[in-house]
């Protein structure tokens, strides 16, 4: 069951977040337009150039639910609890997978961003307990968006 819980966490973390991204996007937007405007959906976005992006998420997110309630009538879906150690644990194993794919160790990822190893190993062991500046140079050093470690 432990191996199973990762793999789901794996796969749907990272659609999971962003569709959350959107979410609090397109409501902050609608917050900002007045109540008038809150019942637009996720389905305008302002931004041109993300709208292929939120529509491809949205439709993304909705083939998830549809499998989510395929595995529930057929009695198939497992219990996932997410509480922050879950989360921490998520993203420090995200942290390892990006790090050991781009072919590096900690002490060669603490020197491209000018920290001690034992800074890098802090931010695996604890990462809810780092501080954003910190993850956002580890995120650039691996040539990725400081979204994707979360």
């Amino acid at each position: 069951m432990e191996n199973s819980t990762n793999e789901i966490m794996q796969r749907y973390a990272e659609p999971f977040a962003r569709a959350l991204a959107v979410f609090v996007q397109e409501l902050s937007k609608s917050d900002a337009a007045g109540p008038m405007h809150r019942d637009a959906g996720l389905t305008g976005s302002a931004d041109a150039s993300s709208e292929g992006d939120d529509k491809a998420l949205i439709e993304e997110l909705a083939r998830a639910i549809d499998e989510n309630d395929a595995l529930e009538r057929a009695g198939k879906l497992e219990v996932l609890e997410v509480n922050p150690d879950t989360a921490s644990k998520t993203v420090a194993a995200r942290l390892r997978w990006i790090i050991r794919d781009r072919g590096l160790t900690q002490k060669q990822l603490a020197e491209r961003i000018g920290v001690t190893p034992a800074r890098i190993s802090h931010v695996l062991r604890n990462p809810d307990r780092s501080k954003v500046d910190t993850l956002r140079k580890i995120a650039c050093a691996l040539d990725i968006d400081l979204r994707q470690i979360f």
